[in-house]
């Protein structure tokens, strides 16, 4: 349980950070900004990640 809570804490503020600071106002070729779809499923996609190798490094780190 300890697990998951440290995964969605990570993800939560990983992603509202990668959103805020890199995805939000990145525009497209055309110098558009881009729909909203496309930044949200890629701070989804980037914030698992990372919060997947948060905990997998937390527990390695943590046996020894």
């Amino acid at each position: 349980m300890e697990l998951v809570v440290r995964f969605l804490v990570f993800f939560l503020v990983y992603g509202s950070l990668h959103y805020l600071f890199s995805e939000r106002k990145r525009r497209t070729n055309d110098g558009q900004v881009q729909p909203l779809k496309r930044p949200i499923l890629r701070t989804v996609v980037s914030a698992a990640v990372a919060g997947f190798l948060f905990v997998l490094l937390f527990e390695v780190l943590e046996l020894f």
